[in-house]
């Protein structure tokens, strides 16, 4: 997972070491959008198990229901 960064940098750096401006727009925009997506989907993840854990926990520790009429 930490590598793929770091090779799109080299690849950023590299372009711009080459002056190829339009390269380097292309590949940081890209990489910012990955970066973007991974972030998003990293908090939903992390969302989604925050959110089952206290409904787990609620059910544990839940009392039971007591009957009013009879």
């Amino acid at each position: 997972r930490m590598a793929l960064p770091y090779a799109e940098h080299s690849a950023i750096l590299a372009a711009l070491d080459a002056a190829d401006g339009v390269r380097a727009v292309a590949l940081l925009s890209a990489h910012i959008e990955d970066g973007r997506a991974e972030v998003s989907r990293l908090t939903m993840e992390r969302l989604e198990q925050a959110r089952t854990s206290l409904v787990r926990r609620a059910d544990a520790v839940a009392p039971g229901r007591r009957r009013r009429f009879g």
